[in-house]
């Protein structure tokens, strides 16, 4: 219980956060008469359209929020199974389980990647390179969110897991964790960072999570 009141406490109305803004987001994807229709941009995110544009990734991205599919926290018994399988290297097996888990939510960082991996480890490339073109545009929407420097300029995330997904592709860990208001403040390792010469060490990331904060709050309100 007193989670969740601090929960409330730190729950943020606006919809401007970083570079996101969620009111324009908002009203483009629920337009259906516009080609940023989110029915229709997720059918051509389905086929992997490389003729998709940043704005539009970060509608498919961003506006997955406005979805009922959305539920930032929840882990299914088909992703708990593909990640069986995935940590045994049983790739073809993990494959089926993985589908299942997108079909359930199109948007999922981590799976996406993960389906790259299974179908490049058999030697299926094109399906890889199908699930690459997925995964690196939305990955791109988090790094043109913000800088991730300060609270005011952070990644802006949808789930706890997609700030791994970032820290994977820079080739960081983090050891250590902090909620700040609605961002999340990560520690970095700085031992075996590597930096190009003249650059400074990374020492913390930080990741608004406004978002899966708004989903917990709601899902309070429903169970009270």
């Amino acid at each position: 219980m007193a989670l969740f009141c601090v929960f409330i406490l730190i729950y943020t109305h606006g919809q401007k956060i970083s570079n996101i803004d969620f009111d324009f987001i908002n009203t483009k994807i629920k337009d259906s008469t516009s080609t940023f229709f989110y029915p229709l941009l997720i059918n051509r995110f389905v086929k992997a359209d490389t003729t998709l544009t940043e704005k539009e990734y970060e509608l498919i991205y961003y506006g997955n929020t406005y979805s009922e599919k959305y539920k930032p926290y929840s882990t299914s018994e088909a992703e708990k199974k593909f990640f069986e399988l995935y940590r045994q290297e049983k790739y073809k097996e993990a494959i089926p389980f993985g589908k299942e888990v997108l079909k359930e939510n199109l948007i999922n960082l981590k799976i996406s990647f993960r389906m790259l991996v299974c179908f490049n480890v058999l030697g299926d490339k094109i399906t890889a390179k199908h699930y690459a073109n997925r995964y690196f545009p939305l990955l791109n929407c988090i790094y043109n969110s913000g800088d991730g420097k300060s609270i005011q300029t952070a990644f802006v995330v949808l789930k706890v897991d997609d700030e791994y997904e970032i820290l994977d592709d820079l080739g960081l860990s983090s050891k250590g964790q902090a909620l700040v208001g609605d961002t999340d403040v990560l520690t970095i390792d700085k031992k075996n960072q590597k930096v190009k010469k003249g650059e400074k060490k990374i020492s913390s990331l930080y990741f608004n999570v406004t978002k899966p904060l708004d989903y917990l709050q709601q899902e309070f309100r429903k169970n009270k």
